[in-house]
């Protein structure tokens, strides 16, 4: 009997990604809507590893999982998802989807969540380009989550921050690390040790989203410095993150003073803003922490400037930035979108100059990943997508 009700949960999952996956769209927002209406319906079982693991939710959470991946493949031929900016993005999570659809579907159902969690971080690589105005279908599929759905602050705003409210992202943000900050206390009573620092990994993440939103999606640099102000010498914070975020605050203070206003209106702005901010790093590559501010207001630039200028014969030297950019700002085990900048860079333009650095900035960077202490060590399929990609510079 479990056997035939198994089967016949199968037959109407492989009937419905049938369905969805003739279905064809006309604009973004078509897609995108059917793409985030699955995506809160797996909230409840992405933000709960009980409900995530229960034999009796796999059926609709594969139906989801799937709804989700045919929705990016249906998607593929609209032209605002072909823009230079969104289409490395859009590459990377159709791949990673499958790749979750695969690792649940084999019973790696925690790794399987993992990936899902880290989906949302593509996403928003695209939502940071997009203005905050929403429109009255995503708002209603927004009104149907509230804090109470998500176990903490921190996924909440996470929310927040990928359906583009930004404002709101940030107070639950700071609620986070008031609350961690509380913990924090609360454990040094416990051990009787007033020298131990807490430290949260949301709470240098919820410091690092609220940094981006006032630099990368918003160009505000004051008011990055009047959060960053309250926690600058936090004592509950351990001396590294102090020393983070007076580095932030000083970097914002200098781009404060700038009459930087985000926008690159044409080819000469562009040259110039590469030429004063990001050259340097050419020759002295950028790091995390020290860096941070420059790097994330060079990339909501660049990518104002390659959704503007899609066809502008500086899209290579913009995708090749953004490539190094990213390859600092947005490190993750699952995907790599500066490896996708950097291989369109090739496959797309192999005729511009800087094709041959993204090339080279590339395989640099496979290399590395495969270098160890016992030698470096690069596997076959590898090597052979590095000589294909250099076959597109013969």
């Amino acid at each position: 009997m479990k056997f035939l009700a198994f089967v016949l949960s199968m037959t109407l999952l492989l009937s419905a990604s049938a369905a969805e996956s003739k279905k064809k769209y006309n604009t973004t927002k078509q897609a995108m809507d059917d793409i985030f209406q699955s995506f809160v319906n797996l909230i409840p079982y992405s933000t709960d590893e009980m409900k995530w693991k229960d034999p009796n939710a796999r059926a609709y959470i594969q139906g989801n999982l799937s709804k989700i991946s045919e929705a990016f493949k249906s998607a593929k031929h609209l032209s605002a998802i072909n823009l230079p900016g969104f289409r490395p993005s859009f590459d990377v999570v159709r791949e990673h989807l499958e790749a979750t659809i695969d690792a649940f579907n084999s019973n790696h159902k925690i790794f399987a969540r993992t990936r899902l969690k880290a989906t949302t971080q593509i996403c928003l690589s695209c939502h940071s380009q997009l203005p905050q105005n929403k429109s009255q279908s995503l708002m209603k599929l927004v009104s149907q989550k509230t804090r109470n759905d998500f176990a903490t602050d921190f996924e909440y705003a996470e929310f927040l921050f990928l359906v583009r409210d930004y404002p709101k992202a940030v107070r639950y943000y700071d609620s986070e690390i008031q609350s961690r900050i509380k913990l924090n206390k609360d454990l040094k009573n416990i051990h009787n040790n007033e020298d131990s620092h807490y430290l949260d990994f949301s709470i240098e993440q919820s410091l690092r989203k609220v940094l981006t939103i006032y630099t990368k999606v918003d160009y505000a640099p004051q008011k990055a410095i009047d959060f960053l102000d309250g926690y600058k010498n936090q004592p509950e914070f351990n001396a590294g993150l102090i020393k983070e975020l007076n580095l932030w605050i000083k970097d914002l203070k200098t781009w404060q003073a700038s009459k930087f206003d985000k926008k690159l209106k044409n080819n000469k702005e562009l040259d110039a803003f590469i030429a004063k901010h990001l050259a340097k790093f050419e020759k002295t590559p950028a790091t995390a922490g020290g860096n941070d501010v420059t790097l994330l207001i060079a990339n909501g630039a660049l990518y104002s400037f390659l959704n503007a200028h899609a066809k502008s014969d500086k899209v290579p030297e913009v995708l090749f930035w953004l490539a190094e950019t990213d390859k600092v700002l947005n490190q993750s085990y699952f995907f790599s979108l500066s490896d996708i900048y950097l291989r369109e860079c090739v496959s797309n333009y192999p005729r511009s100059p800087f094709a041959k650095k993204c090339y080279k900035s590339y395989e640099d960077s496979i290399f590395f990943g495969y270098t160890g202490s016992s030698g470096t060590h690069v596997p076959k399929e590898e090597l052979e997508k590095l000589e294909k990609l250099k076959s597109y510079l013969e």
